[in-house]
């Protein structure tokens, strides 16, 4: 083998170091080079079926780890700390019905009144529950425990028309 390979869009010759790995090709490469294969995943992206699939994406198991593993390198820089702070203060005047909803279970299960999430099942899938779903915020001590899985989706079904 070479050490050269004709990029089939710009019909260039590059160093084959130039080029990512694809076993079902002969040569073991891709057509293109890196640099036009990262230029058509933009123009893609750009796209209704390219933001649609990225959505899909981030909306996935390995997406959202991701994006974790990304927001929790941020919150440890100084920036990060100080956003997270503003957003905090934001949400918790946004929404005071579900920031006290949440402090009246902190309060209950601290107290002894309520049994700590971890005790249950979810009430969808029967694994352990890891979180309380609030369904309606106005009866704080009302709620369904819930694995985290299964809270993003009630959640996501609950909320899915914002996203129009």
């Amino acid at each position: 083998m070479s050490g050269e390979k004709v990029c089939s869009k710009r019909e260039e010759s590059k160093s084959i170091s130039e080029f990512s790995g694809c076993r079902a090709n002969r040569d073991g490469l891709q057509y293109q080079c890196k640099d036009c294969q990262a230029e058509r995943r933009r123009e893609y992206r750009l796209t209704d079926a390219g933001k649609k699939a990225h959505r899909r994406h981030d909306r996935s198991k390995a997406g959202r780890k991701r994006t974790q593993r990304s927001v929790s390198r941020y919150r440890k820089t100084p920036g990060g700390r100080a956003a997270r702070a503003r957003a905090s203060a934001n949400h918790r005047a946004k929404h005071p019905d579900r920031v006290g909803a949440r402090e009246a279970i902190r309060s209950a299960v601290l107290s002894g009144h309520m049994l700590h999430v971890s005790t249950h099942k979810c009430r969808e899938c029967n694994e352990q529950a890891q979180e309380y779903h609030h369904p309606d915020y106005s009866a704080p001590l009302d709620v369904v425990p819930l694995c985290r899985e299964c809270h993003w989706i009630v959640d996501e079904s609950l909320y899915q028309d914002d996203d129009l």
